[in-house]
């Protein structure tokens, strides 16, 4: 495993990303798709009533 994504239900409708890498892929600029930060290979954000879909895309668009 080289990246760990997390997605959990803070409160109702709040979602947290939780994103780490082992050092080999940048997951920073996955966060800021999504409205985040952090550091280059542990970084998260937070969304409000996302879509599976708007979240799926954005990952999909980050892995090309």
């Amino acid at each position: 495993i080289e990246i760990s994504i997390l997605i959990h239900e803070e409160k109702e409708k709040k979602f947290i990303i939780t994103l780490r890498s082992k050092g080999r892929h940048e997951v920073l600029t996955l966060a800021e798709l999504w409205g985040g930060g952090g550091h280059l290979y542990a970084a998260g954000a937070s969304l409000i009533n996302p879509s599976l879909d708007e979240l799926q895309k954005l990952l999909r668009e980050w892995l090309r």
